[in-house]
């Protein structure tokens, strides 16, 4: 590898980037460990979609424990780190912690690896940037951050999106986040379910520390494998001012047509939930060859003209049959 052969011959590299079409197996891995033992400068790693591993990942965190570099930025994606390879980044992190900006997406450290995190992460006074976006954190995760948060006041950026946070995890989090000064940027509410009273209370906080209304920004895709664009779904507030300007509005006006619609409800909402607009046509349709013979006329036509007139007559039928029940069930509300 070109990048670890450098780091070799300069051992005061300051930056080292590995993205994803660098793979390494456990001959590189080695030889990146031996390379960042005798590094004196790195302050800048980044390692992308490379198949690292628990294993791997280990190997290099106990080769930055030997070394004498203190990193500032580490950015570790899609390597399935797991909660093992959180632990060991926790034990690098204690002590003099000079780490400004760590972001572990989709690593799959899960709830316990985001505590040993968080304990660790209490004594790195100098960190503005956490990103744990998809890891599968879930409430005891959520609740450790809390506790982290609570504990140091000066994160800019926080992001917790997929990570399958619950209510108990939002409450913990809305407390915690509601006492920040610092927190310029959220995102928070992707994959999670919180709660809408969470989710506005955390809300709330962000535009009070922003003086202003809160907007997020879609941040920068990761450079790796497993991301993808997702819809922003609308927040609890636009919600229920949406139900209340509807309730506000009242009921529509009645007519004719709504009332043919009040009884013609439900059997139209069983047809709808089992899928039987073919068989009211079927229906039609058995009845047009029932009495489509009593519609010819006398003297009876040829035997293939009188069977080009009943399939005319069965379609005539059929359709009118359709268009019937396409009326009357227009703007009908599915059954759940």
């Amino acid at each position: 590898m070109d990048l670890i052969t450098q780091l070799k011959k300069d051992p005061t590299t300051e930056k080292l980037s590995l993205l994803p079409q660098v793979v390494l197996d456990e001959a590189h891995v080695e030889e990146l460990a031996e390379a960042l033992e005798s590094s004196s400068s790195l302050t800048n790693l980044t390692m992308i979609g490379n198949r690292l591993g628990e294993a791997g990942f280990i190997q290099i965190v106990k080769a930055l424990t030997k070394s004498n570099c203190q990193p500032v930025a580490i950015t570790v994606g899609a390597n399935e780190i797991g909660a093992e390879g959180a632990v060991a980044l926790s034990e690098l992190l204690h002590g003099d912690c000079r780490i400004e900006d760590l972001r572990l997406v989709d690593n799959s450290i899960g709830g316990g690896g985001a505590a040993s995190l968080a304990a660790a992460l209490t004594s790195c006074k100098f960190l503005k940037i956490l990103n744990l976006n998809d890891n599968g954190i879930g409430d005891e995760g959520a609740v450790a951050v809390a506790s982290f948060l609570a504990a140091h006041r000066g994160i800019v950026t926080l992001y917790l999106e997929w990570n399958g946070i619950e209510v108990e995890g939002g409450n913990a989090l809305a407390s915690a986040i509601a006492g920040q000064r610092t927190l310029k940027s959220l995102f928070i509410f992707k994959g999670n379910r919180m709660g809408c009273r969470n989710n506005d209370q955390i809300e709330r906080a962000i535009k009070k520390m922003r003086g202003s209304t809160a907007t997020q920004k879609t941040p920068k895709p990761l450079p790796a494998p497993h991301t993808a664009a997702v819809t922003e779904q609308p927040t609890c507030a636009k919600a229920k001012r949406s139900s209340a300007s509807r309730r506000s509005r009242g009921p529509p006006p009645k007519t004719w047509r709504t009332s043919i619609r009040s009884y013609a409800a439900p059997p139209l909402a069983l047809i709808t939930k089992y899928k039987l607009p073919l068989g009211v046509i079927l229906i039609a349709v058995a009845c047009a060859y029932q009495f489509g013979p009593l519609m010819l006329p006398s003297p009876r036509p040829p035997p293939l003209l009188s069977g080009v007139l009943m399939l005319v007559f069965t379609v005539i039928v059929g359709s009118m049959a359709l268009m019937v029940y396409l009326f009357f069930s227009t703007d009908l509300e599915k059954p759940d």
